[in-house]
């Protein structure tokens, strides 16, 4: 009998108001075979933390109720939530907001404009067993500031 190895999916709260831009990355990660649960704003998101707890965060940053860098201060003071990895959906012209999001702990970024298969490979990364959470979160924080800062 062959040993059948069963693999959990890792679990994605996207949360992003533009609807057009929410079906697009929920669908393009669920066929990646992701398990997605998404909100249309930062309270939406964090109340869904009580009920769904993801391997990974996408957040976009300016959203009504609460923005991006609300829903970071939040996770980020909980004990059981801040460690999860977050990468920020931006505009192209956010960059202070890249800088703010990143100082209050998010581990990447992606522009909206950029193909979703870069944004997949983002978050292989940072689901990757090969890295090491502390050391890539640091590492990446510091060249996303150094990136940031020299536009």
């Amino acid at each position: 009998m062959k040993n059948i190895k069963t693999e959990v999916m890792s679990k994605i709260l996207l949360i992003e108001n533009e609807e057009f831009l929410r079906k697009l990355y929920s669908e393009f990660l669920s066929m990646s075979k992701y398990l997605v649960e998404t909100a249309e704003n930062g309270k939406d998101g964090f109340d869904k933390l009580d009920s769904f707890l993801p391997d990974l965060i996408i957040l976009d940053i300016k959203m009504p109720v609460m923005d991006g860098p609300g829903f970071l201060k939040n996770i980020k003071s909980s004990i059981k939530l801040r460690d999860i990895p977050i990468i920020i959906l931006t505009g192209v012209s956010e960059y202070i907001y890249i800088k703010e999001c990143l100082e209050l702990g998010a581990n990447d970024y992606v522009e909206k404009t950029t193909h979703p298969v870069d944004l997949l490979n983002k978050v292989e990364h940072l689901l990757s067993d090969e890295v090491e959470p502390e050391i890539n979160t640091a590492a990446t924080q510091n060249e996303l500031r150094y990136d940031v800062e020299k536009i």
